[in-house]
């Protein structure tokens, strides 16, 4: 069911007061204030356009009242009922203003054609091709943005990134280089240059240093988890948001993918998830066997659902998902910040199953969907094992269930697990 929203009223968002974090007061049809912790109160408006979602900037309540506001909302709703993204026209306005966007040749305005083109097919989520736009608007336009691109060389372009390796931003660094390295390809698929100045970038930047992420390993610490997560008296979040926390080492999944999870891919008589290919990092779909305990989580949070197509469904909005910075808030609020993220539930798993249930390495890299090659050097589908990925995860949540009362593991869970067999 969906959240009722009541209009704001000019004297509740005059007396908004900055908290410790930034939070929002929503007025309707999009229209919300963000007030943030530094007393700033600023104007957005949420909506979507051919199925993406967009935010758009209004500005600051300083300048715009809340009727301004509302008559640029309206104004901007009859833009995008004619088929007219304000956030693109916004863009493509300012480029004109600066004197870019009228010179073809100029790098700003073939970077910006190269990411319509990948940003509208769409090949990226909307979230992540509006991080691309601020990194390259923020660290790359302001010193090649109106150049030709025909008439960029190596060096202009190194010294666009050894400006941000010096900030220091290794990985930003990294991610720009590549941005650049695909745009100029694209310069070159359409004539606009004949060479691509950033090949030779490969090997300048120093590399990153790969991060892990936090895990709990140890069965002490697991079970120390999940007596706090079930006692009510700790607990601080959602019942939707500990459901999330609970499922999550349950199932193994990469936490974006539990988090986008819909009720239409859960399939109850199989006991299984089916997760599609568009939202899998490997691009493939993938089955996820369901225990008792993960039915049950299922079962609870299907009762409070209401209408909402997600599993894991926004307060403010029903027809949105859970932000995915829920779970990771929820963990820093509760104590465990440094110490445990969602994501690092899978190591979590793949470590502990693997050292106490002896779990075949093979099986549990299926179930974390990694790219795993059988001998005949085809990637396993989505069904391969799926009987004995079914009862490892069952053993694994009998497992927890006993790590969180205190009883020692059972010597009996080897007779679920698939026999081993000698060479």
């Amino acid at each position: 069911m969906a959240r009722l929203i009541v209009p704001l009223a000019e004297k509740k968002v005059d007396k908004a007061k900055a908290a410790e974090k930034q939070y929002t007061l929503w007025d309707g049809g999009g229209l919300h204030l963000l007030v943030m912790p530094s007393g700033k109160k600023l104007w957005r408006l949420k909506y979507r356009f051919k199925n993406h979602e967009r935010l758009m900037a209004l500005g600051s309540y300083d300048n715009v009242s809340l009727k301004e506001a509302r008559i640029k909302r309206d104004n901007l709703k009859k833009e995008i009922a004619d088929g007219i993204d304000p956030a693109a026209e916004k863009k493509k306005i300012k480029a004109e203003t600066t004197g870019t966007y009228n010179d073809p040749d100029s790098f700003e305005y073939v970077a910006l054609e190269w990411h319509r083109k990948n940003n509208y097919l769409p090949r990226w989520k909307p979230t992540y091709g509006e991080l691309i736009l601020s990194r390259l608007t923020k660290d790359v336009f302001p010193d090649i943005g109106n150049i030709a691109i025909s008439k960029i060389e190596t060096k202009d372009l190194v010294k666009v990134l050894e400006k941000i390796e010096k900030r220091p931003a290794i990985e930003t660094a990294h991610r720009i280089q590549g941005y650049i390295t695909q745009i100029c390809r694209h310069a070159v698929r359409t004539a606009k240059i004949k060479y691509n100045p950033a090949t030779d970038l490969e090997g300048g930047l120093p590399p990153t240093q790969t991060k892990n992420y936090p895990a709990l390993t140890k069965p002490i610490d697991i079970a120390n988890y999940l007596q706090k997560i079930n006692d009510p008296d700790f607990i601080k979040c959602r019942y939707v948001t500990k459901c999330l926390l609970l499922l999550q080492p349950l199932l193994f999944t990469r936490p974006g993918e539990l988090r986008l999870l819909e009720w239409s891919e859960i399939d109850y008589e199989e006991k299984l998830i089916d997760i599609p290919a568009t939202k899998m990092k490997s691009k493939k779909a993938h089955y996820v066997p369901l225990s008792r305990q993960a039915i049950s989580i299922l079962n609870s949070l299907k009762s409070r659902a209401g209408n909402s197509k997600y599993v894991f469904a926004s307060k403010k909005d029903s027809n949105s998902p859970l932000s995915e910075h829920t779970a990771n808030m929820a963990l820093m609020r509760m104590g465990f910040q440094g110490e445990l993220t969602p994501h690092g539930f899978r190591a979590t798993a793949r470590t502990v199953a693997r050292e106490k249930l002896f779990v075949d390495v093979e099986y549990l890299e299926i179930q974390l969907a990694h790219k795993t090659m059988a001998p005949n050097g085809t990637a396993y589908d989505r069904v391969a094992f799926l009987p004995e990925r079914h009862q490892i995860m069952q053993v694994w949540a009998d497992y927890l269930d006993d790590l969180q009362v205190g009883r020692p593991a059972k010597k009996h869970w080897l007779k679920y697990l698939p026999p081993v067999i000698e060479e």
